[in-house]
C-alpha cells in the first residue's frame, strides 16, 4: 500500500551551478502530473511523465527542476538598444517632473524584454540532471511507501474493530430474532384478545414467522464477513498495486450492508454494534482517500 502524499528533494552543487529537483504529490481522484521545467529541459518531459506514471497510478504530482547559477551553455543577452531607449525615457520623465532619476541594473533586468537567457544543455549536464532526478524520485517514492505503511497499519486496526462489531452482531442475531418472535406473538395475542377476534394458532405463528424472517440479518452478516476477508487479501497483495479504488468500492458495499442491518433490526446491542461498524468504516474511507 502506497500513499498518494509524498515529497522528494535532491540537489547537487558544483562549478558554480546548483541542480535542484523537487517532486511533491497529494491525493487526487485520477492521475494528474504537472511539470515546471526550464525551457532547455522540456525535451525530458515525456521521459519524466512515463517514469512517474509507472509508479504513481493516482494522485496529483508536481515535478520541478531548477538550474541555479552558470554553466557553459547558459548565456544572458541584454537588449542594449531597448535598454538605452528605456533609460532615455526615464531621464526625460525625471526632468519633466524635476526628480532625480535612480536607475539600476537590477531595475532594468526585471523589465520584460530587457534580458533574455539562452540555455543549451549538453550530454554531461543532462546526465547530472537525470541523476539528481532519480535521487529525488527515490526519496519521493520512499516517503509514499512509509506513509502507506502507517495507513495500512491504521486500516488493519479498523478492520479488526469492524470484524469484532460484525461478530457481536452475528452472536446476537439468533437471540434477537427469538426475542422479536416472542414480542410479536405476545403483541398479536394482546390485540386479538382486546378486539375479541378469533385467530387460528397456526396462522398466528405463520404471521409471526414471516415478520421475523423479514427482519433477519443473516445474509447481511455473511456479505459483511466476505467484504472484510476480501479487504484483508487485497491489502496483503502486491504492495505496488493500485488498490485505493477497490478498497473504496468494498467499503461502500460494507456500509450498505451495515445500514441495512441497522434498518432491519432494532435490538439495542445490535444497534450499538452497527454504530461501531459505521464509525470504523467512515474512518477507513477517510484514510483510503489517500491510498494509491
Amino acid at each position: 500500500m502506497k500513499s498518494m502524499t509524498g515529497y522528494g528533494l535532491s540537489k547537487i552543487s558544483a562549478d558554480g551551478l546548483t541542480i535542484e529537483v523537487e517532486i511533491r504529490s497529494w491525493n487526487h481522484k485520477g492521475l494528474d502530473i504537472q511539470f515546471r521545467l526550464p525551457d532547455s529541459c522540456n525535451s525530458m518531459e515525456q521521459e519524466l511523465r512515463t517514469l512517474i506514471a509507472d509508479t504513481a497510478m493516482r494522485g496529483k504530482i508536481i515535478c520541478s527542476i531548477h538550474l541555479k547559477g552558470t554553466f557553459p551553455g547558459r548565456k544572458m543577452l541584454f537588449n542594449e538598444d531597448f535598454i538605452r531607449e528605456l533609460i532615455t525615457h526615464f531621464k526625460k520623465i525625471a526632468e519633466e517632473n524635476k526628480i532625480q532619476p535612480v536607475i539600476s541594473i537590477s531595475d532594468l533586468k526585471e523589465i520584460p524584454g530587457a534580458l533574455e537567457v539562452e540555455e543549451e544543455i549538453d550530454e554531461t549536464l543532462l546526465k547530472k540532471i537525470t541523476d539528481v532526478l532519480k535521487n529525488s524520485f527515490e526519496s519521493w517514492d520512499s516517503a509514499r511507501i512509509q506513509e502507506g505503511k502507517k495507513m495500512e497499519s491504521a486500516i488493519n486496526l479498523l478492520l479488526e474493530e469492524l470484524e469484532k462489531a460484525v461478530d457481536a452482531v452475528s452472536s446476537r442475531r439468533k437471540p434477537a430474532v427469538e426475542e422479536l418472535r416472542t414480542r410479536l406473538s405476545k403483541r398479536l395475542c394482546e390485540l386479538i384478545e382486546a378486539h375479541k377476534t378469533k385467530f387460528e394458532a397456526n396462522r398466528l405463528e405463520a404471521e409471526v414467522a414471516m415478520l421475523a424472517e423479514k427482519m433477519d440479518i443473516e445474509e447481511e452478516i455473511v456479505r459483511l464477513k466476505s467484504h472484510i476477508l476480501t479487504m484483508k487479501k487485497l491489502i496483503e497483495s502486491d504492495k505496488n498495486k493500485s488498490i485505493g479504488q477497490e478498497i473504496g468500492f468494498i467499503l461502500q458495499e460494507a456500509l450498505r450492508e451495515v445500514n441495512t442491518i441497522g434498518s432491519k433490526c432494532q435490538d439495542l446491542e445490535i444497534t450499538q454494534a452497527v454504530i461501531h461498524s459505521k464509525t470504523a468504516i467512515d474512518r477507513m474511507r477517510e484514510l483510503n482517500a489517500n491510498v494509491v
